[in-house]
């Protein structure tokens, strides 16, 4: 009788022989400890790699995050001349000088026409409370103040032209 996947006669000679046959292709197979530590090794980079990716995520978010604050670092610089133009205005026909958003969601935009910047002084005097609501809101800073005056104060200081109400 023959067992299974050798050819040898004997049941008990057949047995032992397909047993060291079995063993023997498992020895074969089984990798040299050098393969193995190898293997381990790839399997460890593997991991890494996966590790490094997870943090270029945080990386490339706090990329974000920084060229955020760097746009509001040059706007801020740029609003330094039109603050300086703005507080050298005097008479109520000045031209006012807009400034660009130097934090938040409008960062590095200047006011558009849906958030009217006012043109002159004598705008600005004129400004009620939801017209410095939506500057407020477009800015991301509060023009506090009891009275309309007072806001319209805060807005003029904001603005660089705080000396043209004084």
């Amino acid at each position: 009788m023959a067992s299974t996947g050798c050819n040898v006669f004997d049941t008990d000679l057949g047995d032992a022989f397909c047993t060291l046959s079995k063993a023997a292709n498992l020895l074969e197979s089984t990798d040299s400890p050098g393969e193995r530590q190898l293997e381990a090794k790839v399997d460890q980079l593997s991991a890494d790699m996966v590790a490094v990716k997870a943090d270029m995520v945080g990386v490339k978010a706090d990329m974000a995050t920084m060229m955020s604050m760097l746009v509001g670092i040059k706007a801020g610089q740029g609003n330094v001349a039109h603050r300086n133009m703005n507080g050298n205005s005097r008479m109520l026909e000045h031209t006012l000088e807009p400034l660009v958003v130097e934090a938040g969601e409008n960062v590095g935009k200047y006011p558009e026409q849906a958030v009217p910047f006012p043109a002159t002084l004598a705008v600005l005097t004129t400004l009620n409370n939801a017209q410095l609501h939506n500057l407020q809101q477009f800015y991301g800073c509060e023009f506090k103040g009891v009275s309309i005056a007072a806001r319209q104060t805060a807005f003029a200081a904001f603005i660089g032209a705080l000396s043209a109400r004084s």
